[in-house]
C-alpha cells in the first residue's frame, strides 16, 4: 500500500505531535511536494548544528513507503503519491529520510562521511496528528529535533505562501 511500511519499527527516537486546521487531503499532498523538493535540491545545505565536521554540506534522499518497500521521491513516486492522496487522504505517510554528509577536501571536492538513514511515520488526524522519528544508523549528527523543524518549516512556509493556517508543533 503506497504511503505505509509494514515493517516500520515499534520504538521512536521522538515523536512530534503537531495541529493543524487545513484538511489532512490537501496537508499530506503539501507534505509529499515540500519532501520531493529537498531531494532534488542540488545545492547541499549547510546545518549549525552539525558540529562534528567543519565545512560540512548535507544532502537528503528521501522516499516513499509502498508496502515492504521505499521508493525515490522522484517526479513519477511525486505524482503517484499525489494521485492516491487526491483520491483518499492516508491515515499513516511512511518516509525514509536518508541525510548525506560531504566534507569540503580542497577547492571544489567533497568527500562523503557515513550517512544517517532515518524513518519517519506522519499520523494524520481531523485536527493534527504527530510525527514519529526512528534513527535507524549512523552517527547521527543531523539531530531529529532539526530534521523535524526543517521539515515543518518547509511546509509551513508553503501554506503561508497559499495563505493557508500554518502547522504548529504542541509537543516534543
Amino acid at each position: 500500500m503506497l504511503g505505509r511500511y509494514e515493517n516500520f519499527p515499534e520504538m521512536r527516537h521522538a515523536i512530534v505531535q503537531f495541529a493543524n486546521q487545513i484538511p489532512t487531503r490537501e496537508l499530506q499532498k503539501i507534505i509529499v511536494k515540500v519532501l520531493h523538493r529537498l531531494n532534488t535540491t542540488q545545492r547541499g545545505f549547510k546545518f549549525s548544528s552539525v558540529k562534528s565536521v567543519q565545512n560540512c554540506n548535507v544532502r537528503f534522499d528521501l522516499g516513499i513507503a509502498d508496502g515492504l518497500a521505499f521508493n525515490y521521491l522522484d517526479q513519477e513516486v511525486m505524482k503517484l503519491s499525489l494521485d492516491s492522496v487526491s483520491k483518499a487522504a492516508h491515515s499513516i505517510l511512511d518516509v525514509i529520510c536518508i541525510v548525506r554528509y560531504y566534507k569540503k577536501i580542497g577547492g571544489r571536492r567533497y568527500r562523503p562521511l557515513r550517512f544517517d538513514y532515518y524513518m519517519m511515520r506522519f499520523r494524520f488526524s481531523e485536527e493534527g496528528g504527530n510525527i514519529g522519528v526512528y534513527h535507524e544508523k549512523g552517527p547521527r549528527r543531523f539531530q531529529i529535533d532539526d530534521l523535524v523543524a526543517l521539515i515543518v518549516r518547509r511546509v509551513n512556509k508553503e501554506l503561508a505562501g497559499s495563505k493557508r493556517p500554518k502547522i504548529t508543533v504542541t509537543q516534543i
